[in-house]
């Protein structure tokens, strides 16, 4: 018999003024730990929890004779039970010892209730230092899992992505290589193809359903490797985006996933049995995967897979895996690099001139503007006429072009079909939405051509603001503007009559000031400083132009002059939300202090060495590159923009306090040929944003192989991550880099 007292409560209401209350301050270092094991776990979903410190736990045989223990944290969820000793003892043997024999004595009747309840009983040893091997070892005996402040950190960072993978990857820390109760083994026999993968592998080709497969699967991440100096795993953490657009595309779409969620069975009694003969090394047969815990790494296709957590079609779907028995350390890193370095992603212009074959253009927009954008290239009457490139086009001559991936999206992002469609809707010009468009556009392009006809036609892209990809863009989000300010005025009204020149003498009085402006620049440098390139792109320089256009036009977008919102800002977050952090781009809350802390405590603690050290790894990584931008004031994940007036100005009392302290930071870390970065402001919705620009090594450095490093290291960029890079492969880094650095100039070229 076991009996939880009645504090052990399911209420909602409770569980959250609990949570309240131990976010709090003013606990004592033993409550601490206490707190954020118990928040953890109140995070992740658990649905059931303590109120107020300690559980009393009464167990026994007869109830008249029950043995009472008080156990710091229990947690319970539909899959499991959790016990949870806290302590900050220094003599842990002693603690452990005891706990273990508390341990043996309670599971003894939990098994009874195990079987009944269909749940995994978890019991945990929690402090918030280290414990001796021999402590680890003993605990591991005991069947007794240990934790600490470094791995709830770890499990809360993740949960700040997305709390349900933080859910099973807590189960599978707890529960490894436990037989998981909560399903059964039917559930797990799956209908398979084997097949040779190379001369001593099978893959295993089959469909399941997401449901069956996410309690088995853990993710490698790096941060989850707490038992090697040398880390062994090689994911990142989940991003938050990246599965709200999955589910999506899931729900809103009914998407289905065309490529392969790669995984390796690593433990467990998974048996594949044949049926009939093999043909060609390929055979027929069911998999039968293991019913336990952490039997299934993810190689490939996390944010795809738990994406369906907690949707229906989680039962529903079928997803594709390839799967590998037991597959090597070195051979999942090889396959996870393979997939996500070596592949040649589709290019965004390939997609935009193939819509027209495989969407269709009365459910999508996409191939409408791909069609109005291939005629305005196409039509020998277009400012635009040859202008763009893609694979398709009929021109390949040398001229300088505008991409059409850039020409689509920046039509698509400013609604320019949508709005036009609107406006002749209410002209009663039926049925003629594109063509009005189309028309439109291209006497835009004709008033510029003709306004500014020397800068228009420089062959040189460097000196070529006008039809640069950055400068036509710019130029598109004006004239969205400029045709809503015409239709307020009534200007469009000549569109009944197809008379266009009463509207070209409209777009000339637009377009005036900007090549006014334009034709006084004579230089690269003038030309580069104007498209205003790191500091917000083509939004900067659209509101630089709307600038021009209001000094004759004081009422042209007015609010836009207006605005607190930092448009660099603005960019950067957008990016962060259809990309994440990027080869060239790192996000960070603070830069000194220990945001986790000052959530859980409210205390303005300063970030430990290691926090420092990561950041400036970063710095160093984008300086062996191509340069980086480090942006401080950013919540990493949700990309709401926190400022850092509550934390780094507030702890260094002013910016250029601040400013000076990153600087000596960087410098004191620092070694090699490191070029000063650049430490700037940026207000946006009147928070300050600090952004760290980061100069790359010359090209002479790159050639001598002399790189940026700290405390002897070298470090570069790979997809978003910073890594080590090993003392023999610097020679063949620094050439790979010389030979991006050559193509991107090559690409600029043809681009422009």
């Amino acid at each position: 018999m076991i009996i939880i007292s009645d504090n052990f409560s399911d209420s909602k209401t409770l569980l959250r003024k609990e949570a309240k209350k131990r976010g709090g301050e003013g606990f004592l270092i033993d409550e601490v730990i206490e707190n954020e094991a118990w928040i953890l776990l109140y995070k992740l979903g658990f649905g059931k929890l303590n109120i107020g410190r300690e559980c009393e736990v009464q167990y026994g045989k007869k109830e008249q004779n029950l043995s009472t223990k008080k156990v710091d944290v229990i947690a319970e969820s539909n899959e499991a039970r959790i016990y949870i000793e806290c302590t900050t003892q220094k003599d842990d043997s002693s603690k452990i010892k005891q706990w273990s024999s508390e341990v043996e004595d309670i599971r003894k009747f939990e098994q009874e209730k195990k079987l009944i309840e269909k749940k995994n009983i978890v019991f945990v040893y929690c402090n918030n230092t280290g414990i001796s091997k021999k402590d680890k070892d003993t605990l591991n005996k005991k069947g007794i899992i240990y934790l600490n402040t470094a791995i709830i950190d770890y499990f809360l960072e993740l949960e700040g992505q997305y709390s349900r993978l933080a859910y099973f990857q807590l189960l599978s820390y707890l529960c490894k290589d436990q037989p998981i109760e909560s399903i059964t083994s039917d559930k797990l026999i799956i209908p398979t193809i084997r097949t040779k993968f190379d001369k001593n592998t099978y893959a295993y080709l089959f469909g399941v359903h997401p449901a069956t497969l996410i309690p088995l699967s853990t993710v490698p991440h790096r941060k989850l490797d707490f038992d090697h100096a040398e880390n062994n795993n090689y994911q990142r953490l989940v991003k938050k985006s990246k599965i709200n657009a999955i589910k999506k595309f899931i729900k809103d779409e009914r998407g289905v996933f065309p490529t392969n969620i790669i995984i390796s069975i690593e433990s467990g009694k998974q048996h594949f049995k044949t049926s009939g003969k093999a043909i060609n090394d390929i055979q027929h047969g069911t998999l039968t995967l293991p019913r336990q815990y952490q039997s299934i790494n993810i190689i490939d296709g996390q944010h795809r897979l738990f994406a369906y957590d907690g949707l229906e079609e989680s039962e529903k779907d079928l997803i594709y895996v390839v799967a590998f028995i037991k597959m090597g350390l070195e051979k999942q890193i090889k396959t996870f690099i393979d997939i996500n370095e070596k592949q040649t992603k589709v290019s965004p212009s390939l997609l935009w001139d193939l819509y027209p074959s495989i969407l269709n253009p009365e459910e999508d927009i996409r191939p409408r503007i791909s069609v109005l954008v291939k005629l305005l290239n196409e039509n020998d009457e277009s400012a635009l006429h040859g202008l763009i490139k893609y694979d398709s086009a009929s021109y390949s001559n040398k001229i300088p072009k505008l991409t059409l991936e850039s020409v689509c999206s920046a039509i698509k992002v400013e609604k320019i079909l949508e709005d036009i469609g609107s406006i002749t809707g209410l002209l009663r010009i039926a049925n003629a939405n594109d063509i009005v468009s189309f028309s439109l556009l291209s006497l835009w392009f004709q008033v510029i051509k003709e306004s500014a006809k020397d800068h228009w036609n420089r062959k040189d892209k460097t000196l070529n603001l006008l039809r640069s990809n950055q400068g036509f863009g710019a130029l598109l989000k004006v004239f969205s503007a400029v045709i809503k300010e015409l239709h307020k005025n009534d200007s469009l009204e000549s569109l009944k009559g197809s008379d266009f020149e009463k509207i070209k003498v409209e777009f000339k009085g637009y377009i005036g000031p900007i090549v006014e402006a334009v034709d006084k620049l004579k230089t690269k440098e003038e030309i580069k400083n104007m498209k205003r390139i790191g500091e917000g792109g083509k939004d900067q320089l659209f509101i630089d132009f709307v600038k021009l256009i209001h000094k004759s036009k004081p009422s042209f977008c007015e609010h836009l002059i207006k605005s607190t919102e930092d448009l660099e800002i603005l960019e950067i977050v957008e990016k962060l939300e259809k990309d994440s952090e990027h080869i060239d781009l790192e996000i960070k809350e603070a830069f000194f202090v220990n945001t986790k802390k000052l959530e859980y405590t409210g205390a303005l603690e300063t970030n430990n060495d290691e926090a420092f050290r990561g950041i400036i790894k970063t710095i160093v990584a984008f300086t062996n590159f191509h340069g980086g931008k480090i942006v401080i004031g950013i919540e990493d994940g949700s990309w709401k923009v926190k400022g850092i007036d509550d934390t780094d100005l507030k702890l260094k009392k002013n910016w250029d306090t601040f400013k000076k302290h990153v600087t000596e930071k960087i410098k004191g870390c620092t070694e090699g040929v490191v070029p000063a970065p650049t430490i700037r402001k940026l207000l946006h919705q009147e928070k300050t944003i600090a952004i760290i620009d980061v100069g790359a090594l010359s090209d002479e450095s790159l050639d001598s192989t002399t790189l940026a490093s700290m405390d002897g290291d070298c470090y570069k960029r790979e997809n978003g991550d910073t890594t080590k890079l090993k003392g023999n492969d610097i020679g063949r880094y620094c050439k790979q880099v010389l030979m991006d650095r050559q193509e991107i100039r090559d690409k600029e070229k043809e681009e422009d």
